[in-house]
């Protein structure tokens, strides 16, 4: 069983959850509280207040149970810049330099020394007939990191991954999405300070922008209008969300003089009446609309850049995650306008759940980062971001090799005892059975010998089969040459001797070489075949049969050769008819003898 904490660390609030693999996936803390920030005059470096930090922390999450979990926790998305490179097709070992090269020529704003870079290989792609690597490659500022290190130096705690939320996403994917490989999935979260849109191909992270607005800058804007306190809009939007109206948002002068109007007849009567209700629900979704409008075109870029960078895919699912989620008709009116397939990402939502807390699964959105990359932390399947110190990197290494050569000892000492007690216990029964061995052995050597007679004899009698088979397989198929004979003979034409005797296999070899074009394989025996034919008819009939009937021979697979006797040449006499007084042929009819020969080939049948 393996425990595995994933921390999220917003702008406002921290994220925690605490997984545990029985070996399902069950929930078994999660954590909300606002990120303890120091003022600005006590934070030298870490500008978080790690002391309040851990304190918040290990009352869920006991430092017990944190020493024993693999950790994982994610930089803040603003945070990290994200582009996908196309690089030509080199050495494994020489695309991280050359990926880390081409980034900090790409990337803006132009890197510096401060900053780590990671990356992974997406995958291949042709490109102007020339393949190519895709690979997504990730920038960060050391100092994050570092600050990060000391977090969990305080309680001597080493994270097993820091990690880019967005490159873990994967393991949220929807079921459709999974069962689509094909299908890119964009996740959309909808932060404080920022929307990042991250798309996937088959589970790899492709595609990352990070769009500098988010419900911080729309909280600053509503509470400016609205004339409330941020804490108080911001609870505002919780609690009533986006008001649906039944007005026409596009006529401006028509939606403030209907604002007017009804802020006039609320003003009227305005006894018993909270903050909550006072607020027109016309007026508030009058100034939501300019921030949706933004949200709506922030996310179609994001998706024109994906379908340019991709040469032409599109996003079929998209899901959303974060706080944006949690606004009551935020999503709808989004996807109202993209269209497709989409969902909110509930990260709880097919896990078994440890305990109680988690009744309304529409409050579990903002802990998707957190699960994402706690669950990122247990597979190696898919490579993840992880700007981990190298130094860090090996020793996890090491002491994974450490355990496993441990493991493997501790193994091989108990197999071999194991193994030593069995042969001991075996030498002991082999020897008491020994002697019954050898009364029987006597035995076993007569009928050996008695087999080994059975088996010369079984050869021999194989050889005389195969020899059988072999004279069996070489038969020449007379019966199957004559009955052809009988169907080729024209009925005009009386055969008067029929002669098949054993030829040369010489005159076959002189054919072969006369006509090179013509494979007979290995010939075994040659028969010739001699007719003796008569017909009666005149000269150019009987020349016509004797031509069909030579034809009809040579397509009987097993006659080659075929000759045929000329007709004794005689003087032409025209035949008259008696009646008519008309030429009926140049010469008289009578009997004809011919002769035709042919050579009988079988091929010899393969061993």
């Amino acid at each position: 069983m393996e425990n595995y904490i994933g921390i999220d660390i917003g702008s406002r609030y921290t994220k925690i959850v605490a997984l545990e693999r029985k070996p399902a996936i069950t929930l078994t803390a999660w954590l909300e509280f606002k990120t303890p920030y120091l003022s600005q005059a006590a934070a030298s470096g870490n500008p978080l207040d790690i002391k309040i930090f851990w304190e918040e922390t290990t009352k869920h999450i006991p430092q017990e149970k944190l020493r024993a979990a693999h950790i994982a926790v994610t930089l803040p998305s603003n945070a990290v810049s994200a582009m996908t490179l196309l690089l030509p097709r080199v050495a494994k070992n020489e695309l991280t330099a050359i990926a880390t090269t081409e980034a900090k020529r790409k990337m803006i704003p132009v890197s510096g020394p401060n900053h780590i870079f990671e990356n992974f290989l997406v995958g291949s792609r042709i490109t102007a007939k020339i393949p190519r690597y895709e690979v997504m490659v990730a920038r960060s500022d050391i100092s994050l990191v570092k600050h990060l290190l000391e977090l969990f130096g305080y309680l001597h705690l080493e994270p097993e991954l820091i990690g880019f939320s967005s490159s873990a996403l994967f393991s949220l994917l929807p079921a459709q999405a999974l069962a689509d490989k094909n299908a890119d999935t964009a996740f959309v979260d909808i932060g404080m300070l920022s929307i990042n849109t991250s798309i996937l191909r088959e589970g790899k992270l492709s595609f990352f922008r990070n769009t500098a607005f988010g419900l911080n800058d729309i909280i600053k804007d509503l509470a400016k209008n609205l004339a409330l306190s941020e804490n108080r809009t911001e609870e505002v939007l919780l609690e009533k969300g986006i008001p649906e109206v039944d007005f026409d948002l596009k006529d401006k002068v028509a939606l403030a003089e209907e604002i007017m109007r009804q802020k006039y007849e609320a003003s009227v009567d305005t006894a018993g009446k909270n903050e909550l209700e006072e607020i027109n629900a016309l007026e508030l979704r009058s100034l939501w609309q300019a921030h949706i409008e933004r949200m709506l075109h922030e996310l179609r870029r994001s998706l024109m850049f994906y379908k340019e960078q991709s040469e032409g895919r599109r996003v079929e699912h998209i899901c959303f995650l974060g706080g944006g989620a949690h606004i009551k008709n935020l999503i709808a009116l989004l996807v109202k306008q993209l269209g497709g397939e989409w969902q909110i990402v509930y990260p709880f939502k097919n896990m078994q759940i440890h305990g109680t807390g988690i009744e309304n699964h529409a409050q579990t959105p903002i802990f998707s980062n957190a699960a994402a990359i706690a669950l990122s932390c247990g597979q190696k399947e898919i490579a993840v971001i992880n700007f981990l110190p190298p130094n860090l990197k090996a020793k996890k290494t090491h002491a994974k090799k450490r355990l496993w050569f441990l493991i493997a000892a501790i193994v091989l000492v108990c197999s071999t005892a194991t193994l030593s007690a069995i042969a001991f216990v075996h030498t002991l029964i082999y020897t008491k059975a020994l002697a019954t061995i050898e009364t029987d052995l006597a035995i076993v050597r007569d009928v050996a010998e008695t087999l080994k007679e059975f088996d010369r004899r079984e050869k021999k009698i194989t050889q005389d089969t195969m020899a059988i088979e072999a004279i069996h397989n070489q038969r020449i198929p007379f019966f199957l040459i004559l009955a052809s004979l009988a169907k080729s003979t024209p009925q005009a034409i009386l055969l008067t001797h029929v002669t098949i005797a054993k030829g040369q296999a010489a005159d076959m070899a002189q054919e072969a070489a006369e006509n090179p074009d013509v494979s007979y394989g290995a010939i075994a025996e040659t028969y010739r075949l001699s007719i003796s034919a008569a017909v009666v008819s005149d000269y150019e009939t009987a020349l016509g049969l004797i031509k069909r009937f030579r034809g009809n021979l040579e397509n009987i697979p097993y006659l080659k050769n075929i000759t045929a006797s000329d007709l004794q040449l005689e003087e032409i006499s025209p035949q008259r008819n008696t009646q008519t007084g008309k030429v009926t042929g140049l010469t008289k009819s009578q009997t004809r003898i011919f002769s035709l020969n042919a050579q009988i080939a079988v091929p010899a049948q393969s061993q």
